[in-house]
């Protein structure tokens, strides 16, 4: 949990501590829990495959298939499969125009960039070990690179994602006075002109950054 010093600082507490006096609820049984599970992991993740939940979960694929199979009689139609790439897929319905399901059931979802309900850019300066960069197998490629982003020579390991797609990556160094952590510089690598619109949504993030913080943060030119 965040502490009063700030994102650079965390401490800790004991769960009753932190959550006092709520009753104790009637422990599920393993089908329900396996149900709950895997609604709320495909319903918040997906598209996503068998393997991707049980990397994640550290359950079995047996079990996670199981898992769908509870869901399926839980809440019927809440979680719907489709194959693309020779791949089965799980996720919630399509809504709204926003996932939409090819012939014979191919995944168009997360295939193309997607903007941001009013039309601008999303720029996002993840962590490389992001659950977004990490918790995915079959799929992983569509984002547009490797996961992690392995640095060659001085390059940085974070990713910049644009409108969801990677766009390059970045480091963060801080420029100390003393013990005492003054300001924040980016070291943003793109590795494609990302054209106006996006440049502005960059610096909005590099300045969501700053403000995590709680510090002064700039970025500086490539490899400086």
């Amino acid at each position: 949990m965040r502490s009063p010093g700030g994102a650079l600082r965390q401490t800790y507490a004991a769960f009753d501590e932190r959550v006092a006096g709520a009753a104790p609820a009637a422990a599920p049984s393993r089908e329900e829990s396996l149900a709950a599970l895997t609604l709320r992991y495909f319903g918040s993740r997906g598209p996503a495959t068998v393997r991707d939940c049980a990397d994640w979960s550290g359950l079995t694929m047996t079990d996670v298939r199981k898992g769908l199979a509870l869901a399926d009689e839980t809440a019927p139609g809440a979680i719907v499969a489709a194959s693309f790439d020779g791949s089965d897929f799980y996720l919630r319905p399509p809504e709204s125009g926003r996932e939409t399901l090819g012939h014979g059931g191919g995944l168009g979802r997360g295939l193309e960039p997607e903007r941001a309900g009013d039309g601008r850019p999303q720029i996002d300066l993840v962590q490389c070990y992001d659950e977004y960069i990490m918790g995915y197998s079959v799929s992983r490629h569509y984002f547009g690179g490797t996961a992690p982003a392995y640095p060659f020579g001085d390059n940085p390991m974070h990713v910049v994602l644009a409108d969801g797609v990677q766009a390059g990556s970045w480091r963060h160094s801080l420029v100390r006075r003393g013990s005492a952590a003054q300001r924040c510089e980016l070291d943003i690598r793109l590795s494609r002109p990302l054209g106006p619109a996006a440049e502005q949504a960059l610096a909005v993030a590099v300045a969501d950054y700053g403000d995590f913080l709680e510090m002064p943060t700039v970025r500086i030119p490539a490899g400086s």
